[in-house]
């Protein structure tokens, strides 16, 4: 992995930015963080026949940051134009609520990220151990939330038995006042 000072890594960021501008014609945007509006930050949409495709960061994150990040969006691009990508992730956009839709989208985020060193290496874009701190922080959040989304599955799960033995046992006790009427 190749070092390099602070002010080549906006100049990486900028190279970066009009390659995937130019070359694979994905407009990249830079979005205030602080703006409600923006509450999913740091993507990229595929397009639709009226939208061309886009990424978004945050603007307010270090050029280093910002940088690795689009590195990842844009290994979501590459793996979007993949004949299998629908077989392979598309459980994970459809439902993200089912075991196999969390799995899905797992698999695609770690999958993004190596997509994304692999176009730096193929490119000849810097990378540092930063890219792999950077993508540790972001799968690790997307790991605690699959295991939100799970306790929080078991906890319904639960409430609703807790509810029916409830309303079990209150059947049973009117039951039981009526008979002994």
């Amino acid at each position: 992995m190749t070092t390099i000072n602070n002010n080549n890594w906006r100049t990486a960021l900028q190279e970066t930015v009009r390659y995937t501008k130019t070359k694979l014609k994905i407009d990249v945007v830079f979005v205030d963080s602080k703006d409600p509006k923006n509450d999913s930050l740091n993507y990229f949409s595929e397009g639709t026949v009226t939208r061309k495709p886009v990424i978004k960061l945050v603007a307010n994150h270090s050029p280093k940051r910002k940088y690795y990040v689009l590195l990842h969006e844009l290994g979501h691009a590459i793996l979007c134009k993949e004949p299998d990508y629908e077989e392979r992730f598309g459980s994970a956009n459809k439902s993200i609520r089912t075991k196999i839709g969390l799995t899905a989208l797992v698999e695609e985020e770690y999958e993004a990220w190596d997509r994304g060193r692999a176009l730096a290496k193929k490119m000849g874009w810097p990378l540092d151990k930063y890219y792999e701190v950077v993508r540790s922080v972001m799968l690790t959040s997307y790991l605690e939330y699959v295991v939100l989304v799970f306790e929080n599955a078991k906890l319904k799960k639960e409430e609703k038995l807790l509810k029916d033995k409830l309303d079990k046992e209150k059947e049973l006790t009117n039951k039981d006042v009526t008979t002994n009427s």
